[in-house]
């Protein structure tokens, strides 16, 4: 059971590799506006990634995933990171040491500038409270 929980979650980090990039486009130029729930569902999904990483020093999905396998008695299929071992899996080429860190901090920041642009334009909408008179 343990070793099946391990393989879906190694499943889903490849889903949230694949899309964490296009997703972090897309809700900069906007796209989301209006989509509340997927708006949201992408910051949470960045949020965890960027504060995973930072307290973890790895990926939140790497991390449970080396504790299923660890406690189903398995070894992990992969010893670096998982991008580097999805991307030598598919090319047969290792990624240049230091890529997949800058590709995982593009992808916060982009987060991160799509949240600061979305509050702007936000703001822009609000129109401002009209004056209270007093007397």
């Amino acid at each position: 059971m343990l070793t099946l929980l391990a393989d879906w979650v190694f499943v889903l980090h490849g889903v949230f590799v694949v899309l964490a990039l296009p997703s972090s486009v897309l809700a900069y130029l906007g796209y989301y506006r209006g989509k509340q729930m997927l708006w949201y569902l992408h910051n949470l999904a960045m949020g965890i990634m960027v504060t995973g990483r930072a307290f973890l020093g790895q990926c939140p999905l790497v991390a449970l995933e080396q504790a299923l396998r660890h406690r189903a008695g398995e070894r992990m299929p992969y010893t670096d990171s998982y991008v580097v071992f999805m991307i030598r899996s598919v090319t047969g080429v290792a990624p240049p040491a230091g890529s997949v860190m800058v590709m995982s901090a593009a992808v916060a920041v982009l987060s991160v500038a799509a949240i600061v642009r979305h509050r702007g334009q936000a703001a822009e909408r609000t129109p401002a409270p009209e004056p209270v008179r007093v007397g």
